[in-house]
Order: structure tokens, then sequence, then C-alpha cells
């Protein structure tokens, strides 16, 4: 843990603090040299795969390097991911493709939205690279994962062995929802719109964007953080005329004393899955139970804060 001192080097100090719980909170890049073969964390990929220590070391003599989600209990998540692997898989013909190597969610840290993170991760990689397809091979057992593969647009393939190919084609895309097409927006859209967030809850829902700049972390927000579906809170003061489909720009609100109108910018942009009317001047079209069920894990706002949205006499939608 970093030590705050009373020192004229405090200012360092408090940057060093930030940085550490930002790594605390969100995949971070480390070599596999770094990483301890004997982690705990390593046992059931172990049980699995009779040759991962082998093919562990392997990728430390390549300098290889993975996505590590961390928090104080240690490694919570692991996500190594392999540009042009050249090989025929499952129905998958001989051609290169990027596949994801190794993905492992601890299962104490259900809840947290991990797996949808490290596949955002992978996902994105994808996007930014010229292969056409993006695969993975799964053991059965492991259904919650291939449920949630299933559920962002991946395609059975196959087998390997005993386990299932699953894979995405950009050329062979379904825009049947919005996790199915992700990370890539329907071309066929013909309405957007935005919606403006304040800086401070912008840098927690939003940590990949170009414009971090998070100083803090609440646990609040850290499974919001990490999925790729999230949920926005509005009070408008006109009913909101945007509907599943829709292109929506984040606008982010600077958080700037002056100058606020020139620093606030558009740092990304989604697709509106749904917009759920929680209540209009006040006459509630969903109890209190159900609306924080459904908000669930994907706002970056505590549950006493969604509470007094809900006891307000402010329309409130999601």
């Amino acid at each position: 843990m970093c030590q705050i001192s009373n020192s004229d080097n405090i200012a360092r100090d408090i940057s060093s603090l930030f940085t550490y719980i930002r790594k605390m909170h969100s995949y971070q890049i480390s070599e596999f040299k770094e990483e301890d073969l004997k982690d705990v964390f390593f046992d059931s990929l172990r049980e699995d795969y009779v040759s991962f220590d082998d093919w562990f070391r392997k990728k430390i003599a390549q300098q290889e390097k993975a996505y590590i989600y961390r928090d104080q209990d240690g490694i919570q998540a692991f996500l190594y991911i392999k540009n042009n692997e050249k090989e025929a898989v499952g129905d998958l013909t001989d051609a290169p493709r990027m596949k994801i190597g190794t993905i492992k969610i601890c299962d104490s840290s259900k809840g947290n939205r991990l797996g949808e993170g490290a596949l955002g991760i992978a996902l994105w990689e994808w996007q930014k690279s010229d292969l056409d397809q993006i695969y993975l091979t799964v053991f059965r057992k492991h259904d919650s994962l291939i449920k949630l593969l299933k559920d962002f647009g991946f395609r059975e393939g196959g087998t390997k062995e005993n386990e299932l190919v699953l894979y995405k084609d950009k050329n062979n895309m379904t825009y049947d929802s919005s996790k199915a097409s992700f990370p890539y927006l329907d071309p066929s859209f013909s309405r957007g719109g935005y919606i403006p967030i304040d800086a401070e809850y912008h840098d927690s829902l939003f940590p990949y964007s170009e414009l971090k700049n998070v100083s803090s972390l609440a646990e609040a927000a850290v499974a919001a953080s990490n999925g790729v579906t999230k949920i926005y809170i509005a009070t408008p003061r006109e009913k909101i005329d945007y509907v599943p489909g829709d292109i929506i720009f984040i606008y982010r609100i600077s958080d700037a004393e002056e100058g606020k109108t020139y620093k606030s910018a558009v740092t990304s942009f989604c697709s509106l899955v749904s917009c759920i009317p929680i209540k209009e001047e006040n006459n509630k079209k969903m109890s209190l139970e159900k609306f924080l069920a459904s908000v669930g894990n994907k706002s970056v706002l505590t549950e006493e804060r969604l509470k007094d949205l809900y006891r307000s006499r402010k329309t409130c939608t999601h």
C-alpha cells in the first residue's frame, strides 16, 4: 500500500496512491514473467491442461504479456490474446485469426462482471486488428462462459478434441442485439443522440475512454466500470425520445472550474439497448425493489443515491 507522508513530496505520494487504486480496480497489462506460476489462481487451469506449466514457461521465454485484474486478494482475472494464430480448428479452415488463448475469472469475483470486461477488451483488440475472425476453445462444463460468449455473438464452429470452438466473424455479423454486434454498430441505424455525464461519474463508468482522468474509484463502481453494458439514470425535464437501436454519443461534462464549455467533449459512443421509465412527476411506474434489481451492478451510483432519485419528484428513467 502507498503511504502518504507529510513532506514536500506529498503531491507525488498522492499521485502514486491514485495510480495504485486504479490498478486495483481495472485490467492491467503484465508480462508472464512478472506472475507467480505457483499462484493458486492457476490451479484450475493446471487441472484442465496438464501441459499448462510448460505453456506458461514458453510464454515467459517469448516475453508475452496478458491482461490481469487483481485486488487486495490477488489475481481475480487473466486474459491472454494471441494475434495471427494460424490453424485449422473445428470447422474453421487454416487462416490467420485472433485467438483468446486463455480467459479465466476467479469464482470469488462473480458479480464484478470481470468476464464481460475481459471479453470486451478482447473484442476491442480484434476490432482494431485487420483479422476477420476471433475464436477460442472452451470446455462444455464452463456453461456460464459459453452463454456469455453467445450473448456477444460468438457462434459454434465445431470441436477441437473435447473442447467447443466458438468464433466471431467481421464478415458475418449479426445485429439482432447490441451485445451480439459489439464492438460494432448497426450500419443501418437511422437515429442518434447524446447523453451528458458529469466527469466524476463518467470516469468511473467509462474507465477506458481517451479522456480518462480518474482520481478514485468507489467500490460501487467497480462492476459497472468492468462491464460492457451500462445503465445511465436520467432525470430529464421532458420525456426522453430515444428508442432501442439509437446510436448514443457519450458527452463528458468537464469538472474544470473555468472554461468548462471548451473542455467538455464527446469521449465515446454506444448503442441504446432499452429506455425504461421509472417514474414521471412522482407517478411511480416501477416499485423501488424492482428498480434497484433492474439497475443491479450496471450503475456507478450507490444504492442510497438510487433511492434518493426514486424518492424525489423528478422524472426518472434508465
